[in-house]
């Protein structure tokens, strides 16, 4: 049975690792990443912030108490004076072990972080996917997230 459980300090080193698979997994869409470069300060810094911020919020999926899965979601403050909504949610980063994935695990990872929004009262929630990675966007698309901004680069 998969359970998802809300992050604490002690499974940092786990959502590191997950961090440096989803890099490498990344390159196949992106060559502007490298998932060699050394950013374990960093995250590890990054990650007790959100795991202690009540502006962050981190989920792992488990599985006999083994990480299989993450999810990181974060509230700001819109900069854009113009913007409808004062708080804006973000899914950062979420990945799951391949042999995991097409169970439903993302599903139920990013409809908890929806629900933790939700309950903060966040209504405009954002992420961003490689526009190469088809999987991920149909994924997204059927939870209901659809295109909004499209950022291009330089060749």
């Amino acid at each position: 049975m998969i359970a998802i459980v809300q992050a604490n300090i002690g499974d940092i080193n786990s959502i590191i690792n997950f961090e440096h698979k989803l890099g490498r997994y990344e390159l196949q869409f992106n060559d502007k990443v490298r998932p060699d470069k050394n950013i374990e300060d960093y995250s590890k810094k990054a990650l007790k912030y959100l795991i202690e911020d009540e502006k962050g919020f981190i989920l792992l999926a488990k599985e006999k108490n083994q990480p299989i899965g993450f999810i990181i979601a974060e509230i700001f403050k819109h900069e854009a004076p113009w913007a409808k909504e004062k708080n804006k949610g973000v899914i950062g980063l979420m990945y799951i072990e391949k042999k995991y994935r097409n169970q439903k695990i993302g599903e139920a990872l990013l409809k908890k972080a929806l629900k933790w929004f939700k309950k903060n009262k966040v209504k405009d929630i954002r992420l961003h996917v490689n526009a190469r990675n088809l999987q991920a966007r149909k994924f997204y698309q059927k939870i209901g997230f659809i295109d909004y901004n499209i950022e291009m680069t330089l060749k």
